[in-house]
This record gives structure tokens, sequence and C-alpha cells, in this order.
């Protein structure tokens, strides 16, 4: 796959990115895209990870608020 017109050529295999942002959540699919993420990472690249949170929801946890937050 070509990176551009004038850069170099890349095979799947290689790191292309020297920073990744990658949005997770709870779900198994979050941790599919952030072990993909990784492997687009250049190896001195950074890698970040944005987290969600619904914290509201542990309003309705009663008494376990605390330990839902």
């Amino acid at each position: 796959m070509t990176v551009s017109s004038s850069g170099p050529s890349a095979t799947p295999g290689d790191s292309l990115f020297e920073h990744v942002l990658v949005g997770i959540d709870e779900t198994p699919e979050s941790l599919v895209a952030a072990a993909q993420a990784k492997k687009l990472c250049a190896p001195n690249g950074r890698l970040e990870l944005l987290a969600v949170a619904e914290t509201y929801l542990a309003a309705h946890a009663g008494t376990a608020a605390r330990s839902a937050e």
C-alpha cells in the first residue's frame, strides 16, 4: 500500500503512525480496536486510549455507588 504519492511504500505489517488515538469503552470490540491500534503504532510512537465511563449511572447504585463510580 502506498502512503502518499511521494511517500514510501509499506507492507501491511509495517508500522505507519507515530501517534495513534483510539476511543474505548467496556465492550469486547474496544479491546480489538486497541490491539489493532497498537499494531498501527510505530515502535517508538505514542498510543493513547481514550476511555469513556458513564459515572452518572453510579447514582442509581444506592449504597454501592462509591464502588460503582
